[in-house]
């Protein structure tokens, strides 16, 4: 079963839309979905685990100004907890893509996939171009602090 969430709904600045060669009303829109999964697979036997997690997706959409999908990125992960320590075991997992006449990049994804105290983390930082300026681009962050009862997310855009 997947659950799903929009986090994010935000309008950018007439700025950021035209380095996208967009109209002013771009906005980007963020979601997170978990779906549940056998948590024997995130994990091994030798591992005293108290539980594992699900396996989260937190996706971060740019659109025109008329609802079109520019470009996107998709960080996916799982982890396992302790009642002292939490550890990312599966991923962080960073893709991103876009439609012809955007491009994308990454600038780092990354996680805490050793043993740690809490919270453990998630990072996934990218960016989005109009072909063929390159180098002008919108930088986009996301980051989740993970516990093991909840999450703490916070994002920014052209940061």
């Amino acid at each position: 079963m997947t659950h799903h969430r929009i986090l994010a709904h935000q309008t950018l600045s007439s700025t950021d839309c035209q380095v996208l060669r967009q109209h002013a009303g771009c906005f980007v829109v963020v979601s997170e979905s978990d779906t549940e999964a056998n948590s024997n697979i995130l994990v091994s036997t030798a591992d005293a685990w108290n539980g594992c997690s699900q396996i989260f997706s937190y996706s971060m959409t740019y659109y025109s100004w008329i609802g079109l999908g520019l470009a996107w990125s998709n960080m996916r992960f799982a982890v396992c907890w302790t009642s002292s320590a939490i550890q990312v075991t599966y991923g962080p997992h960073c893709a991103q893509s876009s439609i012809i006449g955007y491009g994308t990049g990454v600038d780092y994804c990354d996680g805490n996939t050793t043993y740690a105290t809490y919270p453990a983390f998630a990072d996934d930082s990218w960016y989005i171009y109009a072909f063929p300026t390159y180098w002008s681009h919108l930088t986009s962050f996301q980051e989740v602090l993970i516990y093991w009862s909840y999450q703490n997310w916070h994002h920014c855009q052209n940061c």
